[in-house]
């Protein structure tokens, strides 16, 4: 299922209501300024990403989707299905199931299905999902120790990044406390405050103009990002 990377974004919305941006999630401080920045260029340079949380409710969907509407503008983007129509994709897409979970919802994957999207990321395609994981090896023991997923497999996943909720129900607060990055198989620990300097300065520009400008509707944070220059600059880099 081939679809545009806002309607792949509303389309996950269970709950009703305006999606959030990445704009939004720092204003609401789910990211600092400096994290915000940092995965935004990471999924410029086209990386896989898996969000996690154990509860519910914690804004898994909602981190995933914002970071989302931050890919190229020339990167095709798949949702799986039942149709299997996702499966042997050329390699450069970006390939979305919205959990990995044995739940019977539109683009939940588990057991051969979850294998067979990993190795649409080993065949060159970037991936984006979340599951109900706190930290990197609660996420390595359900897609490694219940599914079956090698190692490698695994591996196809640059970033892992976990949501805490604290707070009550009413005034809860969603924090990403740190980034777990891959670098070929090792991976390292990003605590919140003290991102690597690795991004574009004018990446922190462009958030910080957008919070003046109030602009939050991922829409027009999308268009925005599209429009400023920068991701195609990245690209250009990158290549």
């Amino acid at each position: 299922m081939k679809n545009s990377v806002i309607e792949t974004i509303y389309t996950a919305n269970q709950r009703g209501g305006r999606m959030l941006s990445v704009i939004d999630l720092v204003e609401r401080d789910t990211l600092t300024p400096e994290q915000a920045a940092f995965l935004t260029h990471r999924v410029a340079a086209g990386d896989s990403f898996l969000v996690g949380a154990r509860p519910g409710g914690a804004g898994k969907t909602t981190l995933m989707c914002a970071l989302l509407a931050m890919i190229p503008e020339d990167e095709p983007i798949a949702l799986t299905t039942q149709d299997q129509s996702w499966q042997n994709l050329a390699p450069r897409h970006c390939l979305v199931a919205y959990e990995i979970s044995p739940g019977s919802y539109l683009a939940y994957i588990w057991d051969k299905d979850l294998r067979t999207f990993l190795d649409e990321g080993l065949r060159g395609n970037r991936l984006v999902t979340n599951l109900h994981a706190d930290d990197l090896q609660e996420a390595y023991e359900q897609l490694v120790s219940d599914n079956g997923a090698t190692s490698q497999q695994f591996d196809t996943f640059n970033l892992f990044l976990p949501i805490y909720t604290s707070g009550s129900f009413l005034s809860s607060r969603h924090k990403v406390p740190f980034i777990d990055r891959n670098q070929t198989g090792d991976w390292e620990k990003i605590k919140r405050g003290s991102p690597p300097q690795e991004y574009d300065s004018a990446i922190v520009d462009f958030i910080h103009g957008c919070l003046n400008n109030r602009t939050f509707n991922v829409e027009h944070v999308r268009e925005a990002w599209l429009n400023s220059g920068i991701p195609q600059r990245l690209s250009a880099h990158t290549a």
